[in-house]
């Protein structure tokens, strides 16, 4: 008889923001507390800023552009998108 033993990582990633940073904006799209700078969500996940705009490009994700071009990623919608690239590389893999 053999056993799987089936092991799961989720990861935490703690955001502080620095004094005079932008305000917490609600994404427009799924009403999450918190967006951030693709800046910030490129160092949180460790990857580049360019493939956070991408994903903005593709519709992966929910942003919000400000009047001034200020730009703000979901939160929620990084995490899922991680989420669903963790998927896709599992499946490739099995």
């Amino acid at each position: 008889m053999k056993r799987r033993t089936e092991i799961k990582v989720e990861e935490v990633i703690r955001i502080s923001r620095r004094p005079g940073a932008a305000p917490n904006v609600s994404c427009p799209d799924c009403a999450a507390a918190w967006m951030i700078s693709p800046d910030e969500a490129a160092l949180a996940l460790g990857a580049t800023t360019r493939s956070i705009y991408r994903w903005i490009e593709k519709g992966r994700v929910h942003f919000f552009e400000s009047g001034s071009g200020t730009v703000l990623v979901c939160l929620r919608s990084i995490g899922e998108q991680v989420q669903a690239q963790a998927r896709e590389m599992e499946s490739g893999n099995s």
